[in-house]
């Protein structure tokens, strides 16, 4: 996203009687993910480095209502990329805990090639609405809580499991799928450098008056 999208939609979040919801709505995924977890994140970083109470209260207000936003886009999404190692087939559970999914495939061959060059067999494998719901069901079974949604551009959105099933829906996936092997990612640190380094470019989109 550019520097004059970006000050847009916050233009809308800052002065439309919704507070920009009706727009974000409309906005595909990925932008709405920039919204939640880069740009309002910054915004407020902004302000409370001026100490300005008032600015940061909003932000942080706005972050909470646009969250559940993103994860209901997510849930929504007709397609999503589940990291899968090429060994076993199964996902990647990242620092014991974390699946990785890509919700833009278009920097798939630049995270994949990264990833390789540390060492990391990893591919990333196309799943719909259902294959989603099932992967989450796997998720409980094996005790995963949380789930990394990157892009290959910016930070990764961090989200529970919770946030993506009923109970309902759980516990048909645990029933559905059984226990699974999942391979072990534990060297967090070198995925996270990884992460740093597709996430150089970031703006300050909030300006102090």
């Amino acid at each position: 996203m550019d520097a004059r999208r970006a000050q847009d939609l916050l233009k809308h979040i800052c002065q439309d009687e919704d507070y920009g919801l009706g727009l974000l709505e409309k906005l595909p995924l990925p932008e709405v993910i920039y919204v939640v977890n880069v740009i309002l994140p910054q915004c407020l970083k902004e302000a409370d480095d001026k100490a300005n109470v008032n600015d940061a209260a909003f932000f942080q207000d706005m972050i909470g209502r646009y969250r559940p936003l993103a994860i209901e886009k997510i849930k929504r999404a007709d397609r999503l990329w589940v990291a899968y190692s090429e060994l076993t087939g199964y996902p990647y559970i990242v620092d014991g805990q974390n699946m990785i999914v890509m919700y833009d495939y278009t920097d798939s061959s630049k995270v994949e090639s990264q990833l390789g060059y540390a060492g990391y067999k990893v591919s990333f494998g196309h799943v719909d609405r259902e294959g989603f719901f099932s992967e989450v069901g796997r998720m409980y079974r094996n005790g995963y809580k949380k789930i990394l949604f990157i892009d290959g551009k910016s930070k990764a959105f961090r989200t529970f499991r919770s946030g993506h099933q009923s109970m309902e829906q759980s516990a048909a996936g645990r029933l559905r799928n059984g226990c699974i092997g999942y391979t072990f990612l534990t060297a967090w640190s070198s995925f996270s450098a990884i992460n740093d380094q597709l996430e150089s470019e970031l703006w300050n989109y909030c300006k102090a008056e």
